[in-house]
């Protein structure tokens, strides 16, 4: 494979067996391109699979909270999402706010989690809430990401703020940010999650 010495301006060989070349040396834009998969979606050209996805909004009163049960129930029936086509997937919901009580009241307002006809199995959504259902979380991430047992889900956590406060982590920070979702970034690409 050819990548771009930036020391000597010339193309030069890499060992093709080198972990994750992509994420190291520069490529040449041509053999990139050469090599470049198509991209795969959770939700076409919205949330790619394999990556972290951040959605932002106001706090309070923004509707964060329904927009991403409504996003899990649509991804585990593979019905679209804010117009757009899914790949179906099962799915997973983290809540940190509020509690069983407060996350059981959202997912009612959507709707969904139920059969909406007798003939029609519930979806596949998962729900667990605080640091011990984050922490599970990540220890299925981590076995998938290993190999031990593929994990090719969407994980939702609300929000990913309070993980920071639980974990010690500065949000305000942008170097703490940057090194804790370098981990998730990494386990999420060689999950498949």
């Amino acid at each position: 494979m050819k990548v771009y010495d930036l020391d000597t301006g010339q193309p030069t060989d890499l060992d093709v067996a080198a972990p994750s070349p992509t994420r190291g040396a520069f490529i040449l834009g041509d053999e990139w391109v050469r090599r470049a998969r198509p991209a795969q979606w959770v939700v076409q050209d919205r949330i790619a699979a394999k990556a972290i996805t951040v959605l932002a909004g106001a706090p309070k009163a923004s509707r964060k909270t329904l927009l991403c049960i409504h996003l899990v129930e649509c991804v585990a029936r593979g019905e679209p999402w804010a117009g757009h086509p899914v790949a179906a997937r099962p799915a997973c919901f983290t809540g940190f706010e509020g509690g069983e009580e407060f996350l059981a009241q959202r997912t009612l307002d959507v709707g969904h989690v139920s059969a909406l006809t007798p003939d029609e199995q519930p979806a596949l959504v998962s729900f667990n809430t605080g640091l011990d259902g984050y922490d599970y979380g990540m220890a299925r991430l981590k076995a998938a990401a290993a190999g031990g047992e593929p994990w090719p889900v969407l994980w939702c956590v609300d929000t990913l703020s309070q993980v920071f406060a639980a974990k010690g982590v500065d949000e305000n920070s942008n170097m703490e940010v940057t090194n804790y979702l370098r981990e998730l970034d990494e386990l999420a690409s060689r999950a498949g999650a």
